[in-house]
């Protein structure tokens, strides 16, 4: 017997989102300041998303070479590598991987190299929490490799 399953006709809502969080991978958080990647991950997982840190983009980057990468929070400015290589070397290697850029310099011409280089979306430090987890939830319900225009 075979039960009839039909795609979903509207968007799904936060809270099924959220519900579906325990089959879902978890979103890569990428921040040279260790306070910070480790603040947005507790953040994320205190709303349903699990979420691991990582400081250096190397070790990231090696991580990300044997797990998939369903999306990806990757500072634009870090000491060994800047997040535009890492935008790259990801998208290289999962293309459908949605990557949020963030910054605390928002400096010209970078958010258009991140979104033209396949970035889903750009925040500038220090962004809205309610934003911050809305873009996340946007990424993880968006088709692979999609762009998305987020507040800010």
């Amino acid at each position: 017997m075979h039960a009839n399953i039909h795609a979903p006709t509207s968007r799904p809502s936060r809270d099924y989102i959220l519900q579906m969080s325990a089959s879902v991978p978890t979103i890569f958080v990428l921040d040279d300041d260790l306070y910070l990647a480790q603040g947005m991950a507790r953040f994320l997982d205190r709303n349903g998303v699990a979420a691991q840190a990582f400081t250096q983009p190397k070790e990231f980057l090696n991580h990300a070479r044997t797990h998939p990468v369903p999306v990806a929070i990757v500072d634009v400015w870090m000491p060994d590598a800047s997040g535009l290589e890492v935008l790259t070397e990801l998208r290289q290697m999962w293309p459908g991987t949605r990557i949020i850029m963030i910054t605390g310099r928002d400096e010209y011409g970078v958010r258009d190299a991140a979104m033209s280089g396949g970035a889903f979306a750009f925040l500038s430090k220090p962004f809205d929490s309610d934003d911050f987890l809305q873009t996340v939830l946007d990424a993880f319900e968006a088709p692979p490799g999609s762009t998305h225009h987020a507040p800010n």
